[in-house]
């Protein structure tokens, strides 16, 4: 791996760490984190997420989230670009990076 690979692996557990953390409190004030940040951390995992698109996977750590969790991300993501859930189902259903297994 290289170190920035390295870096990501590292900060990757540390924001699962402080998720967790999060979690027990229930209140993003408690950390004091602005909305700009936590769409900063979140665009940087969409992107990585992105290249690594048409990799079969199981999901498994993406199914660590609510169904709520994901509609709520899945649709800022469509609002922010300006789509529809149309043209989101146009694009899945002609996108070769669908992944089939459950």
């Amino acid at each position: 791996m290289s170190s920035s690979s390295d870096q990501l692996e590292r900060i990757s557990h540390e924001i699962g760490g402080l998720a967790a953390d999060l979690d027990q409190q229930q209140a993003i004030d408690s950390y004091g984190l602005p909305r700009e940040t936590v769409e900063r951390i979140f665009c940087a995992g969409v992107r990585l997420l992105a290249r690594h698109a048409a990799e079969p996977s199981d999901h498994t750590l993406l199914k660590a989230l609510t169904p709520t969790e994901a509609c709520t991300a899945a649709a800022a993501l469509l609002r922010a670009q300006g789509l529809t859930p149309f043209e989101f189902g146009v694009w899945f259903s002609v996108s070769g990076s669908r992944d089939t297994a459950q």
